[in-house]
C-alpha cells in the first residue's frame, strides 16, 4: 500500500487506480449517505487530493495509511455534507422570497415562529438552529459552544419542550 501511495504521489496513474480501486466501496458508501448525484465525483477527487498531499514519510505501516485516508475522507463526507445542507437551504430561501403571492397564511406562519422562537434563550436559538437548520451532530455543536454534549441534548429537549407546550395550548 505505501509503495503505491509513493508512486500514484509521483504521477503513476496505474497506481493511483489501484488505490481507487480499494477504497471504491468506502467512496460508493459515503457518495449514498451524501445523496446528491456529484458526490461520488467529488469524493474521489477528494481522494485524488489525500493521496497527493499525504506524507509518506510520517507513516510507520501501511494501517497507519489506511487509517489516515478513512478518516480524511469521512470528514470530506461531513463536509460536503454541510455544504450541500447549506446550499439547499439557501436555494430554500431564495425560493421563498422570490414566490410572488404573499397570502396571510404565510405571514401567520411567519408570526408563529418568531413567536416561539422569542420562547427560547439564546443558547437554545443556537443550538436548534446548529441541529436542524445547519444538520451539526450534538458533539459538534458542544464543541462549537464550549460545553458537553448532554448540555446540548438538555437544552435542546427543553426548547423542543416550550414550543410544544405554547402549540399544544
Amino acid at each position: 500500500m505505501i509503495k503505491l501511495i509513493k508512486e500514484a504521489k509521483k504521477g503513476d496513474k496505474d497506481s493511483l487506480m489501484e488505490l481507487l480501486s480499494r477504497f471504491k466501496p468506502l467512496i460508493k458508501k459515503y457518495s449514498n449517505e451524501l445523496k446528491y448525484e456529484e458526490a461520488e465525483t467529488d469524493l474521489i477527487i477528494s481522494f485524488i487530493t489525500i493521496i497527493k498531499t499525504l506524507k509518506v514519510k510520517e507513516i510507520d505501516h501501511e494501517g497507519q495509511a489506511v487509517n489516515y485516508i478513512y478518516v480524511s475522507l469521512r470528514n470530506k463526507k461531513i463536509d460536503l455534507f454541510r455544504k450541500h445542507v447549506q446550499g439547499i437551504q439557501e436555494e430554500c430561501e431564495i425560493n421563498l422570497d422570490i414566490v410572488a403571492d404573499k397570502s396571510i397564511p404565510q405571514k401567520e406562519d411567519k408570526i408563529l415562529i418568531r413567536k416561539l422562537l422569542t420562547l427560547l434563550t439564546d443558547l437554545q436559538r443556537k443550538i436548534l438552529k446548529a441541529k436542524f437548520l445547519m444538520g451539526y451532530s450534538e458533539n459538534e455543536i458542544g464543541k462549537r459552544l464550549h460545553i458537553s454534549r448532554q448540555a446540548v441534548n438538555r437544552a435542546k429537549n427543553r426548547a423542543l419542550d416550550r414550543i410544544r407546550k405554547y402549540l399544544a395550548l
